[in-house]
């Protein structure tokens, strides 16, 4: 798994649209988890009638399957889970190493559906996610993942992994960071007991000391050394950010201003609180294409009930159809294969690509993919904690030069703060 340093807030990449056009051709390279797809497919709608193609780009396969997995319990329409339910569930497995039992129960199960749905195409999710790039070789890549997450005498290590605290988190409370790191809880959906593992957070690393150049910056990793008869073996593990943690896609800012207030220096509501009000009113978005509704008044006339558990999910009043405005369209994990080997069946085919900054070597050979008038966005490394500041200027630099070179000029942003999470590029007119 690349690490999961891309840990800046979700971003929302559909231009203003007033008239229904053909579906929105989008393409995302290691962007590691599925923040872009749920804010740009939840708001949507605000700009006019246009269906969505999101086509993605990996460098593992357990990383698509958790991805599938994560949009699979947004999409749900055959088990009718509640609003509250799905946002519960996504951020329990979004962010936690443990589980509670009930919903290591779903991840098995649905490790089935998921099966089901890559080999034989059956379901109501293989409306949604497009697997005809893939070949067989890769289709059984996710089978595998999602039977190693069936299988629970296979184990995978995590406190061996474990890092340090980084302040680039400015909204986090240190109880909830310290809750994460001890427990391995980030998000706790209700009073329970969290003694099952996350194995979708599981990834194969081979590992060994690694160096590797990101663009300008040249970091090297000296990872623990397992060796059999003088040779690295793959193992799996929890190699994602654990120095930020999982909070800052959903967890540090939001429309709703007034969750980000302070009092005497300290932050009104937690991490946990602004994420979970963003999952929901995105996923309400999703089904509704309407503004979400969370006011004061609105809580006071809920109605306090003890809440069971073990107990079924709630039910909504009527059964949710499934959305149809926007399609997942996966790619294989050798992005040779798309961005050199089928170059010409897809120059000038996107409006808009989207890379991380562990992908942003890549500038170059996706320009010729971009229609006239797209956009290239590109991750700074503003949040790589490995890099100082030198590198991380350094890195922005270089990915100017790269576009510069490669026919791309950097569109002017109105209040674009200085220490920006994003380049934007359009192409040189």
């Amino acid at each position: 798994m690349c690490l999961a340093k891309s840990k800046n807030r979700a971003n929302e990449t559909v231009p203003q649209l007033n008239t229904p056009l053909e579906p929105l051709e989008i393409l995302q390279i290691g962007a590691s988890d599925v923040r872009h797809i749920l804010k740009t497919a939840g708001r949507a709608w605000r700009h006019g009638e246009r269906g969505l193609n999101f086509h993605v780009i990996e460098p593992q396969s357990s990383i698509l399957a958790r991805n599938m997995l994560l949009m699979s319990v947004i999409l749900d329409v055959e088990s009718e889970l509640s609003l509250q339910d799905k946002t519960d569930l996504f951020l329990e497995l979004y962010g936690n190493t443990l589980l509670r039992e009930r919903t290591a129960d779903l991840v098995r199960d649905r490790s089935s559906a998921l099966i089901r749905v890559v080999t034989d195409e059956k379901g109501h999710l293989a409306k949604i996610f497009d697997f005809s790039n893939l070949k067989f070789r890769e289709r059984d890549d996710l089978e595998f993942v999602f039977k190693f997450w069936r299988d629970e005498k296979k184990s995978f290590e995590v406190d061996k992994l474990w890092l340090a605290f980084s302040d680039k988190v400015p909204l986090l409370h240190k109880q909830e960071y310290l809750r994460w790191r001890m427990h391995g809880i980030a998000f706790e959906v209700r009073e329970s007991s969290y003694s099952k593992p996350n194995r979708s957070v599981a990834t194969v690393e081979l590992l060994k000391q690694v160096t590797f150049e990101i663009s300008a910056a040249l970091v090297t990793f000296i990872e623990r050394i397992d060796i059999q008869n003088g040779l690295s073996i793959p193992k799996w593990g929890y190699f994602s950010d654990i120095v930020t943690g999982p909070f800052f896609a959903f967890g540090q800012d939001s429309e709703r201003k007034e969750m980000l207030k302070t009092k005497n220096g300290i932050q009104v509501n937690t991490a946990q609180e602004i994420a979970e009000y963003n999952v929901k009113s995105l996923i309400h978005e999703i089904y509704h294409k309407s503004m979400y509704s969370d006011t004061e008044a609105e809580k006071k006339e809920e109605k306090i009930v003890e809440v069971d558990d073990s107990a079924p999910p709630a039910l909504p009043t009527a059964p949710q159809p499934p959305p149809t405005s926007f399609k997942i369209i996966y790619h294989p994990c050798d992005h040779t294969q798309t961005l050199q080997k089928k170059r010409a069946k897809l120059t000038n085919k996107f409006q808009q690509i989207y890379l991380s900054n562990a992908m942003a070597h890549h500038l170059p050979e996706v320009v010729p993919l971009l229609k006239e008038d797209g956009v290239v966005i590109v991750e700074t490394a503003r949040f790589m904690i490995d890099l100082n500041d030198e590198q991380i200027k350094a890195f922005g630099t270089k990915v100017m030069e790269m576009a510069t070179e490669a026919g791309l000029q950097r569109m002017k942003i109105k209040d674009e703060p200085v220490d920006v999470e994003h380049f934007v590029f359009v192409k040189q007119r």
